[in-house]
């Protein structure tokens, strides 16, 4: 299952909220800051604090004419690419896929990518490498260009991209690249840390997006007659987005200003790219006969719909030279599957009011790929297993409620925000105190009101 993010910066950042939730209250707080309070710190805490990341090799590429450019704008001649940053993490295995971090700097004219892409590297660790790209210039051509390079096995369906500052120019772009590549280019995650990428209209990609603000603000921006009032420039742009965007996202990071490199964004980061992994089976898999070859290949990455696919077609014309052992891993992957979706389902189970949000929005995201998997896997041996397990996440009637506050609280943000929206959203958190969507996305609609 695709996993789709866009991101917003400080003077705009975007991101998930990962903190913990108290017990379930009585009485639904008030002031929508004390609700949003209460989680925010926690959205930034390190899931890999130990390592440091940067494991890895950094490269500096310009293949254009004359010397390399360091403006933001530029009319690029036909076959020339903009010099880029690139991180390429180490011991990557060439049979697997990685995450893909476009970073845009910051800066007034003349900056560079080198400073971003040394800082983004950190969100690279040792479990879980991570490809960054930081473009000189806001354009995209070195995105296409390193997609040629055999040596990067990247992820097309994990792509990131964040912009600090100036930056955010670039993260609107890859709005128009997603339109002009007709879906092929989808990023997980849009990060933009300027008002500057909300210039212009046009169509947007089907993305959460994430708008980051920091609590305090560097004198440059504070004297800016524009964005003197950068609460209510950040908090505006994410109501106005919403019309968009169907999942838009609002925070301040307490105690940052004009940053986008600090430990809580690296911090936010990992946390993206852990939630954007697709629920996998987890084998450890020898590579078999070529013919087994596809079969492989979908199971490590996890993509259901082509391990049916596979399945189906290898039954109907097995592998004249490795029907043995098309049968042993067929059936390999069947009792992990089964195994899988009971693990999952016990772990929703038992999720409740005191769940931290990072655990209910990976929850969410693989309650909705354990429902794909039923419907795949329905005319299978292992429907029954799989039926009586997901039957078990009904005994939890929190469960029920969060997925009822997610379709509310949907079907709300297709309403353009007044006076009687807010008072919805109100009601809605008194009807679901304690959920992901009912408490901590609904407080995060009402902090932005706050205008």
């Amino acid at each position: 299952m695709q996993q789709r993010f866009f991101l917003f910066t400080s003077l705009f950042f975007s991101a998930l909220f990962l903190g913990r939730w108290g017990a379930t209250q009585k009485k639904p707080p008030t002031n929508p800051r004390s609700t949003a309070t209460r989680f925010r710190m926690g959205l930034f805490q390190d899931p890999e604090p130990s390592d440091k990341g940067r494991h890895g090799r950094f490269e500096v590429v310009h293949k254009g004419m004359g010397k390399p450019g360091k403006s933001y704008f530029k009319s690029h001649k036909k076959g020339e690419v903009a010099e880029y940053h690139l991180f390429i993490p180490e011991g990557m295995k060439p049979n697997r896929r990685y995450p893909l971090l476009i970073a845009f700097h910051g800066g007034k004219d003349g900056a560079s990518g080198r400073g971003t892409c040394g800082s983004m590297a950190r969100v690279s660790t040792r479990k879980n490498p991570v490809i960054v790209l930081a473009p000189n210039m806001y354009t995209y051509d070195s995105y296409h260009e390193i997609l040629k390079r055999r040596d990067l096995p990247i992820d097309p369906k994990r792509i990131l991209v964040m912009g600090h500052s100036s930056g955010g120019m670039g993260v609107r772009q890859g709005f128009l690249e997603w339109m002009e590549s007709k879906g092929s280019f989808l990023p997980i995650a849009y990060v933009s840390v300027s008002t500057t990428a909300s210039l212009g209209r046009t169509t947007y990609p089907p993305t959460p997006y994430y708008v980051v603000a920091g609590e305090k603000e560097t004198p440059e921006f504070v004297k800016n007659k524009i964005l003197k009032n950068r609460r209510s420039v950040c908090r505006r742009h994410a109501l106005v987005m919403q019309a968009v965007f169907k999942d838009c996202h609002y925070i301040e990071v307490p105690g940052t200003g004009h940053s986008g490199g600090t430990p809580k964004h690296i911090a936010l980061l990992r946390n993206l790219l852990a939630l954007s992994r697709p629920l996998r089976l987890g084998l450890k898999l020898k590579r078999g006969h070529p013919s087994l070859a596809a079969f492989q290949d979908s199971i490590e990455s996890g993509d259901w719909k082509a391990i049916r696919r596979q399945i189906r077609a290898l039954d109907q014309n097995p592998p004249s030279k490795a029907k043995l052992s098309y049968a042993t891993l067929r059936r390999k992957v069947m009792g992990t599957l089964a195994k899988l979706v009971a693990r999952e389902a016990k772990a929703i189970q038992n999720l409740g009011p005191k769940s931290g949000t990072l655990e209910v929005q990976r929850a969410l995201k693989v309650f909705d790929q354990l429902q794909e998997i039923q419907k795949l896997f329905a005319d299978t041996k292992k429907a029954k297993t799989i039926r009586i397990a997901m039957k078990k996440i009904d005994k939890n009637p929190w469960w029920k409620k969060e997925l009822e506050a997610r379709a509310a609280f949907y079907a709300l943000m297709e309403e353009r925000p007044s006076k009687a929206w807010k008072a919805k959203l109100i009601a809605l958190r008194a009807k679901y105190p304690g959920t992901e969507f009912g408490a901590r996305r609904v407080g995060e609609k009402l902090l932005a009101l706050e205008l």
